[in-house]
């Protein structure tokens, strides 16, 4: 990281009076402070909460370079200094996810509990022509680079649009090839190292970040918890989900990390 932090938006509601508790929430890739609004709005008996814009998405600046999440972890650090936060209670959805697990793993005298909604970060299981796929896309992105410019660019357009993901697509400099980087790390030492008392919380029709990664996360983080929500997907907190999640929030923040 630069000097030159970039600024980070939150959208702050309160908690009880004389609450010392801060809960950090980060939402996933292409998300904002929104998606995890309503279910944030549902815990004000438990703390102050904190519903960041992560940087590059919403209000929030983006960063000035590639960052990697431990870029992202090192950031909110800094920001919890900057509110005088001396221990958060972690809510990581997706990206908002593996940005907790290294916060976990690398700050744990500044975490004080971790809930994983749906959390990336660990290399998903593919099938041959999955494995395929990614193999010969690398192998075109090479093909490009030696190409000259008026070759180049069309092939990489159509690379594009032939295998890069809607979420790439979307997404433009730098955040595209933070993208690229971010997708690419894996997670699981990082993961061995959180000692953070830890709710898995995962939808058992997420297509995005299957079940059997929250299951991997449960090996890997010591004393994690899961509860798999029936009927649920990658973002089990909308809609009326929301109050299903923070019933599960409440629980945890009550009987195991209180």
């Amino acid at each position: 990281m630069t000097d030159a932090l970039p600024q980070i938006h939150a959208k702050v509601l309160p908690g009880p009076a004389g609450s010392t508790r801060a809960l950090v929430f980060m939402h996933g890739w292409g998300q904002t402070h929104a998606s995890m609004l309503p279910m944030a709005e549902l815990l004000g008996a438990v703390g102050t909460r904190y519903v960041l814009d992560l940087p590059g998405f919403g209000v929030s600046e983006a960063p000035p370079i590639e960052w990697d999440t431990f870029a992202y972890a090192r950031r909110i650090l800094a920001w919890l200094d900057e509110r005088g936060i001396a221990q958060a209670d972690l809510v990581g959805h997706s990206f908002g996810g593996r940005v907790s697990v290294q916060m976990g793993a690398h700050y744990p005298d500044r975490v004080r509990s971790i809930v994983l909604i749906g959390a990336a970060g660990l290399r998903p299981k593919r099938s041959f022509r999955q494995r395929a796929r990614v193999v010969f896309s690398r192998w075109l992105g090479k093909l490009a680079r030696m190409l000259p410019a008026a070759l180049r660019e069309p092939l990489l357009r159509w690379r594009e649009g032939k295998f890069g993901s809607p979420d790439f697509r979307a997404a433009k400099e730098p955040l595209r090839s933070i993208l690229s980087r971010v997708v690419a790390e894996d997670l699981q030492e990082q993961a061995r190292q959180v000692r953070a008392p830890t709710f898995l919380l995962w939808g058992r029709e997420d297509d995005q970040t299957p079940v059997d990664m929250a299951e991997r996360y449960k090996s890997l983080i010591a004393g994690a918890e899961l509860v798999v929500l029936e009927g649920q997907g990658h973002f089990p907190f909308l809609g009326g989900g929301a109050h299903q999640c923070a019933a599960q929030l409440k629980r945890f923040y009550t009987t195991v990390a209180p």
